[in-house]
């Protein structure tokens, strides 16, 4: 089941949770959408082009994969 299914069928339910907090399908599907988009138009990336992150086992992480995958940008975890 796709994330977009998720956030449809059960959006309160909770998708990925850390240390600090939760976020439910529905809000994890919004800010990654939020997040392409911002990609996409406001910093200029297109489908195909590389970006790295570094960053901790956190929610944000989890956004920005979704994020990476919806713009179709090649996302590269950098530990």
């Amino acid at each position: 089941m796709s994330i977009l299914e998720k956030a449809a069928r059960e959006p309160d339910e909770i998708a990925v949770g850390d240390a600090h907090r939760a976020s439910t399908w529905s809000a994890l599907w919004d800010s990654a959408t939020r997040i392409a988009h911002f990609m996409l138009e406001d910093l200029g990336l297109r489908p195909g082009d590389h970006i790295a992150s570094l960053q901790g086992n956190n929610i944000e992480f989890y956004e920005l994969v979704f994020a990476a995958m919806f713009s179709g940008v090649w996302l590269v975890p950098v530990n």
